[in-house]
């Protein structure tokens, strides 16, 4: 008999495997579009046979473990996985200003501008810091901008401030017949404010002691005796 011969090809060895995410996450783990996700192996004995074919995830996960095969040609297989995180959803950002503004819309001090920010899957990343507002102006603005961890941002402006911090100016005019240093007719006293900012409110003045009373118009001071008028102005940023 002539001789003969078998054949046996072995591979105990399974195959690797690996998989990749395009685009790849940012630094902190996060994508904010749609992934692919490709599971790529090799086998150097019986080769490889088939990986589990690629997938596309687009909308929005975290930690979610995409797993896949890869099979090579004696039926031995390996498994791989990967986690996806992704955030497609803006952080919020909303902002209160201290204090207030007066009934006139005005302040006659620094603004401080607080913000708060919100994101409910990949988080907070930075949030604006305060902001004081301390010039002057009748429409002060400034703006902010947050970003989530997945890199999604979200802008705000804040406007329309209004801050005078400047007083207004008032003066006092005395109209009557002078002769060395007094008066020989009633004299009448104008006053006259300016506020090139917010505005005059009001002027008030106090004769001879007597309560501060609101200017009108023109007073007319009769009596005979050395008379003192004391008087200021308030503008409408409560200066």
């Amino acid at each position: 008999e002539e001789w003969k011969s078998v054949t046996a090809k072995i591979d105990l060895s399974s195959p690797t495997i690996s998989a990749s995410v395009t685009p790849a996450a940012n630094p902190a783990g996060w994508n904010n579009v749609s992934v692919g996700v490709v599971f790529t192996g090799s086998d150097t004995v019986s080769g490889l046979a088939y990986c589990t074919s690629s997938a596309t995830l687009a909308g929005e996960v975290s930690g979610l473990q995409v797993s896949g095969d890869c099979f090579d040609n004696a039926g031995l297989s390996s498994t791989g996985a990967v986690s996806v995180s992704i955030d497609t959803t803006a952080p919020s950002i909303q902002y209160a200003r201290t204090p207030a503004a007066n009934e006139f819309g005005w302040n006659s001090g620094t603004v401080t501008v607080k913000f708060t920010c919100a994101d409910n899957l990949s988080g907070v990343r930075a949030c604006p810091p305060d902001v004081y507002l301390v010039g002057e102006g009748a429409s002060i603005s400034t703006s902010a901008k947050v970003f989530d961890f997945a890199d999604n941002s979200k802008s705000i402006s804040v406007t329309g401030i209004k801050i005078d911090r400047t007083l207004p100016v008032s003066t006092a005019a005395l109209a009557g017949t002078l002769n060395n240093g007094w008066y020989n007719t009633p004299v009448t006293l104008t006053l006259s404010s300016t506020d090139t900012l917010s505005g005059v409110l009001q002027s008030m003045y106090s004769l001879d002691g007597a309560a501060y009373a609101a200017y009108q118009q023109p007073v007319v001071v009769a009596a005979d005796a050395r008379h003192t008028v004391k008087y200021y102005s308030t503008d409408k940023a409560g200066n």
